[in-house]
């Protein structure tokens, strides 16, 4: 089952899973049945909350970004609000004006030092079927 939903959330940082979520999922074959069948797949905006449910069988999942402008000023927003958060600062999403140009600023001396990049979470190791 996946379940998907109208609202796509403006604020980068992790939603909280809810109930309701389930109730609102929207039914894209309008009869009730929300299962993905083979060869099917499903999309939903930068930021939308979802949740997929594998059944008793095999279950191969793709992931793909796209990056339109409005995305990209949106990531480069989000990268100086983290930043910030790190400061105690509770940064609203600005995405166009001075303020997003100063958060573009903060961005690039953050890259530009290194810095944000020691941030960065390490990535997961991998392990194979068999090291399960």
């Amino acid at each position: 089952m996946v379940t998907a939903f109208r609202e796509s959330f403006r604020d980068e940082s992790n939603q909280p899973w809810r109930p309701e979520f389930d109730r609102e999922a929207i039914d894209f074959r309008g009869n009730g049945d929300l299962t993905l069948y083979p060869g099917e797949m499903v999309y939903w905006p930068l930021n939308m909350p979802h949740r997929v449910e594998n059944g008793d069988q095999m279950s191969i999942s793709l992931t793909t970004e796209f990056y339109t402008d409005e995305i990209k000023r949106h990531v480069r927003a989000s990268t100086a609000n983290g930043i910030l958060r790190t400061f105690g600062w509770e940064p609203a999403v600005t995405e166009s004006g001075p303020l997003y140009y100063a958060k573009l600023g903060i961005t690039a001396v953050a890259k530009g030092t290194g810095w944000l990049q020691k941030r960065q979470r390490k990535p997961v190791e991998s392990k194979t079927l068999a090291e399960t």
